[in-house]
Formats: structure tokens, sequence, C-alpha cells
């Protein structure tokens, strides 16, 4: 049977009409959207942002606002240097991060309409000024940036003169380290100060001595040097017996201070003990220079010190600089007393007139004695007289370390603890028997190993008493 015909509908103009309203009513939407967005978001027709600036003809900086100088730096025969720091010398990676400013930025217009200059914060009122100028004080840039923040990483900046905003890639917040409120921003000096003065290169270092304060003269702390020939490697200066050197620790410790880093620059005007060091230490080579700390401000909890080739005094944490003050021990290879741990077949412990022998048998407490002497932290190291005075003779404690005979047996004497040192930490005097060598380990160390021999202490609760009457078995 055939399908009738059906004929194709066609939209009348009432339909058209119908629709023909509701784009217009859409796209009145659209605009009227567009017309209550925040007036720093408006897009002018596309212009694109140009800042060139020739860092090297530039000789002067300065950064301000409302009439008062945040930070300026300028150009000196020694290179860039901030005279609100008695021409200290400035960080070479944060003057080269200000350069990068303007070389990086990328921006569009935002508004030409003056009326508006306060909603970015680009009144001369409220905006952060930066001037740039050359050694015949020509301005080589005039900018104005924003105090209203856009996007991370951006910022509303316009150039003296002119009424055109642009939202541009311009990390000034983060580069001049505003992060609060920026009406009252302050820019720190020293945040932009060269904070690691001492400079060198470890692989041209042939020798490191630390010398330490005693009695007004500096006495010897670490010496090392690197050996002669082809393929120098580190060694001690001066024979240690059994304690031999690992030489990458001493690789670490001049990575160490290499990355020294100060907190602040000091007033040279300023005292600060430098004739009366507290240490020294010297590193020679290719290019041989001096770090010198001196006298602590215990209200900072700082010390001062000084390079050889800087005229500029700097502030250094004082545990910074307690850990610049070490012995040849800091430069000990693992297993200091070079135990063949195999071949120990017992320890004997005497303490409190009683002697006490662990065998491999005593299980866990043979295998830890075993490993804290092998692993044994020596904190520094004594002189022989030193040693001698505070170690009783015949020693009141000492551990023998039996290795199969009496002339491979090792003994350490153990003597006085000593007064707490600046830290708090307290130390044991120990010598090695037979032998010109003596040292300190941590007091609670000294404790851990003698454990085994001392009876364990019993709290009052824990004694019970048998009654007068009770019947015993």
């Amino acid at each position: 049977m055939p399908v009738p015909y059906r004929h194709k509908q066609s939209m009348n103009k009432k339909q058209i009409y119908i629709l023909l309203g509701i784009l217009i009513f859409l796209a009145a939407g659209v605009v009227l959207k567009q017309q209550m967005h925040s007036p720093q978001l408006v897009s002018e027709d596309y212009s694109a942002l140009s800042l060139t600036l020739d860092e090297t003809a530039a000789a002067h900086v300065q950064v301000s606002r409302a009439g008062k100088t945040l930070l300026e730096f300028e150009r000196a025969k020694s290179g860039w240097v901030l005279p609100s720091l008695w021409k200290a010398p400035a960080a070479a990676e944060k003057i080269s991060g200000f350069f990068k400013l303007f070389s990086a930025a990328r921006g569009e217009l935002r508004s030409q309409d003056p009326a508006l200059l306060g909603d970015y914060g680009l009144g001369e009122d409220k905006a952060f000024l930066i001037q740039v100028k050359d050694a015949q004080n020509k301005t080589l840039i005039d900018l104005r940036v924003g105090s209203v923040r856009a996007a991370d990483g951006q910022a509303f900046i316009r150039s003296a003169g002119t009424h055109d905003v642009y939202l541009a890639d311009f990390d000034f917040f983060n580069t001049f380290g505003i992060y609060g409120d920026a009406a009252q921003a302050e820019i720190k000096a020293d945040h932009w100060a060269d904070l690691q003065p001492l400079k060198f290169s470890a692989s041209d270092v042939m020798a490191l001595e630390v010398r330490r304060s005693e009695k007004g003269s500096g006495v010897p702390a670490a010496s090392i040097k690197k050996s002669s020939g082809d393929k120098p490697v580190w060694e001690f200066a001066r024979p240690h017996g059994r304690f031999k050197m690992d030489p990458a620790k001493a690789d670490g410790f001049l990575r160490d201070l290499e990355n020294l880093h100060a907190r602040a620059v000091a007033d040279p005007a300023g005292n600060y003990g430098l004739e009366s060091p507290f240490l020294e230490i010297k590193l020679a080579g290719k290019n041989p220079v001096v770090l010198t700390v001196g006298k602590e401000n215990a209200d900072k909890s700082a010390r001062y010190f000084k390079t050889s080739s800087s005229d500029f005094t700097y502030e250094l944490s004082s545990y910074d600089a307690a850990n610049l003050l070490v012995d040849d021990s800091r430069f000990f290879a693992a297993n200091p007393l070079a135990l063949d741990l195999p071949a120990i077949q017992a320890f004997a412990l005497y303490t409190q007139g009683t002697e006490k022998r662990v065998a491999p048998a005593d299980g866990e407490v043979f295998s830890h004695l075993k490993d804290r002497l092998a692993d044994l932290d020596i904190v520094s190291l004594l002189g022989a007289e030193e040693a001698q005075s505070k170690i009783s003779s015949p020693a009141r404690e000492w551990i023998r370390i039996e290795l199969g005979a009496p002339d491979k047996n090792i003994t350490l004497d153990f003597g006085d603890k000593l007064a707490p040192d600046a830290s708090g930490s307290v130390k044991r005097v120990v010598s090695l028997r037979g032998e010109k060598t003596a040292f300190t380990v941590a007091e609670v160390d000294y404790e851990d190993l003698f454990k085994p021999a001392k009876p364990e202490k019993v709290s009052e609760s824990a004694v019970k008493t048998t009654p007068s009457n009770a019947k015993l078995s």
C-alpha cells in the first residue's frame, strides 16, 4: 500500500520572530556580563607591552613608594652595591633576577582611562616607582607598579607620563619579597645583600687548617692536606695512630664552607672581637683565603665573621659558628677504631670495682656492644696532657676488646665527665691504652656502653618487702 506523501513544514513568521528575540536576549546578556567585570580585567584594544632596558648601561636603581626610598643599588668597580647597607656587595643572582623582570615582561593593555588608575593602585601616592639611570644620570626606565595585586607572577604597570595600564608578566612582588599588605611594604636591604662572602673553589684547595682560640693564641684543631702526586687525596697533616681519614668528609666540609650563609651584614663601625678570634679557618691553594670568627652576641645567638677577601663583617648564627669549630676527628673514617669485627671474641667491662665479661653467648648484649664500638661516635680529640689529668692511673673504668691474643686486644680507658659545653652537651674523656690518643664521647654513649656491667636501678614502688611472719620455703 503506498505511503501517503507529507509536505515538509516550514517555519512561519511568528516562530522566526521568537527565535530572533531569544538570540537578541542572549547577546544582550553577554554584553551586560562583560560590562559588570572588574575594570582591572577589562581589556582595551590589543596593544602589546614592550619594555627595553640595556642592563650594561644601568648604573643606579631606586625603588620607592609615596616619596620614600625602599631600596637602591648602584654599580661600583667591584660590582653592584647597596648604599643603604654601607655599600656592601649585592647578591649577583638578585641583581640578575631584577633585570630579567624587564626582558621577560609580556602583557596586554587593560586601560587608558586616568580615572581608573586608582583601581589598579597606580596613582602616584599608591604605586611603586622603579627608576633606572645610567652613569650620566640619564633615565633609562621610569616605571609604575600597581599596589593592587594581580595573579601571582603578574602586576599592573604603566610608564611615567602615560595612563596606559598593562597587565604584565612582571613578578615584582616575589622579586622584592613583598608578601603582606603592599601599603605597609618594606624591602629589606639584607634581602639583596651577598650573604655568602666566602668565595673559593673547593677543587683549588690543597690544605685546610682550623685553629681555635685558647688563652689568646690560635691552637691547631684540624689540619689536613692533599697528598702529592698525579692523583692527590686528602690526608691528615699529623698522624693519629689507628684512626684513618675519610677523604669524602673533607670534601663535605669544604662544601659546607662554600654554602656558608650569613644572616646579615654587620655595621663596619662595630667591634666584633676579630683581633682575638674564636676560631680561624685557613684554606691554602691557588687562591688562599682566611675565615675569621669573632665574639658572640648572646642576645642574637650570633657570632661575627670576616673573610680575607672582603672588607665587610657579617653576622652568623651561633649554631653555624659552632659547627665550624672542628678538629681532625671530624674527618675520621667509619669504624674509627678499625675493629676486625669477625675477630672479636669477647668484651671485658670494668666498673665499680667489678669486671664483667660479655661473650657471643650473651646474644643481643654482645651484638649491641660490637655495633656500638664499631660505630663509636668520637666527639672531639684531646691533647695527651689534658687527657692525663682527667684519667686516673690505673683507670677506674675500662673496656677491653678481646681479639684472640693479648697483643691484639684494644683497651679503652674512661675518665672524668666534663662540664657541659655552650650547647649543654656533656662529654666523657676516653684514651686508648698504650697509644697516645685521647678523645671524648657523648655521656649518653658512655652510659650505654657500660649498661651491661651496671645493675638496673629498681624503683621504690617495685621493691616488695617480706612480712616477718611469712614462711620461707
